[in-house]
């Protein structure tokens, strides 16, 4: 019998298996990163990571990192995805060492419709914003750093399941 049978959400939180979702989501993304020549590094977890989270907003908030990468970080990136535990909760980091954006403009990049001054591409400058609100909503939080020597590293902290 399948969650949806049963009457249950299988998105709700309360058990978010981070590796399956981020499995999921890396599989997704491989071959589109792959035909515009960039490589995706993804690290399983090390240990069972559950989290207090809905699997559906997860891999919402992967899709727009992982698109974000795909449009901005440019022929040749590698896109790594990795996870750990820190004393705030499970982490997620979704890195590229692409060209990245300017000091000045990373504490921009969550706010709603601001595009970085190198966007070529179309697009809404929501993403990231729409991001950090399901993160934020769902008790954990986003934070977005330069990745050195260049590039953008993006952290989700999710609160882990009680015990």
């Amino acid at each position: 019998e399948s969650p949806a049978d049963a009457g249950e959400d299988e998105s709700a939180p309360g058990g978010c298996d981070i590796g399956a979702v981020l499995a999921d989501r890396a599989d997704a993304w491989t071959e589109a990163l792959g035909e515009s020549g960039m490589t995706l590094a993804f690290r399983p977890p090390a240990e069972p990571l559950v989290a207090d989270f809905r699997d559906s907003h997860l891999s919402q908030v992967l899709d727009v990192l992982l698109s974000n990468a795909h449009a901005y970080a440019g022929r040749g990136s590698t896109v790594r995805i990795d996870t750990g535990r820190s004393v705030s909760g499970i982490e997620i980091r979704v890195s590229a060492d692409g060209v990245g954006v300017s000091e000045d403009e990373i504490g921009k990049l969550s706010s709603r419709f601001f595009r970085g001054s190198g966007a070529a591409q179309q697009g809404t400058g929501l993403g990231l914003s729409i991001a950090t609100a399901l993160v934020e909503g769902g008790g954990g939080t986003l934070s977005v750093a330069a990745a050195r020597p260049h590039g953008l590293r993006v952290t989700l902290t999710l609160p882990v399941v009680a015990p």
